[in-house]
């Protein structure tokens, strides 16, 4: 009986914002940067990849104590995608479309707000926003 018959969750497959898809490590599994095909990924399907990633963590990102309170491995999926967002929005004008009340993308800068929020909170550090790399920004806050 294999382990998927006896009730085990499937294999995970590793989505663009986890620490398999990284170019490399930070050391303790943490991805050092963002790969093109995230990056071409998130702009051509931005919705449904955003979907797929976050919604698991909806409680999280509606509320910072919960974000906070994640497991470092969830919360470092989060910020994955939110510096992949940041960096789409940035270089290929891909963000929520405010015209659209039905869009379901979560503007760029209050996901990258909600999870420096959300960092802060965890680690008890307070860190100014300097607007640059999300990645090397979140890993000064966790020191």
């Amino acid at each position: 009986m294999t382990e998927h018959e006896r009730g085990a969750a499937p294999p995970r497959r590793a989505s663009p914002a986890s620490p398999e898809h990284a170019a490399g490590s930070g050391g303790e599994g943490r991805p050092t940067g963002l790969l093109e095909r995230e990056l071409t990924l998130a702009r051509e399907h931005p919705r449904g990849t955003e979907q797929r990633t976050l919604a698991p963590y909806r409680a999280a990102l509606n509320d910072v104590a919960a974000y906070a309170a994640l497991p470092v491995s969830d919360r470092d999926a989060i910020v994955r995608w939110a510096a992949i967002r940041c960096a789409v929005r940035d270089r290929f004008g891909v963000d929520r479309d405010r015209a659209n009340l039905a869009e379901p993308l979560i503007p760029a800068a209050d996901l990258r707000a909600h999870v420096l929020a959300g960092e802060i909170r965890a680690s008890g550090r307070e860190v100014e926003d300097d607007g640059g790399d999300l990645l090397g920004l979140v890993a000064r806050i966790r020191g």
